[in-house]
């Protein structure tokens, strides 16, 4: 089963509560799962895995006003 996360704001090492949360379970519920980075929140978007997780950069505005 292919899982795809779109509403994170990414991982690893992203501020936050939800996103300290998905770090650590994203990796134990899937080796098959993708998770969509959003650039502004992502120090380096080179890293395309993370634990077995896929990480896949998507460029969105930081904030909309």
């Amino acid at each position: 089963m292919k899982i795809l996360v779109i509403r994170a704001r990414g991982i690893p090492d992203i501020q936050g509560g939800v996103e300290t949360h998905c770090q650590e379970l994203y990796p134990r519920i899937n080796s098959s799962m993708t998770v969509l980075i959003r650039t502004p929140y992502v120090k380096n978007i080179e890293i395309t895995n993370y634990k077995g997780v896929e990480l896949v950069p998507i460029d969105t505005p930081k904030k909309v006003d």
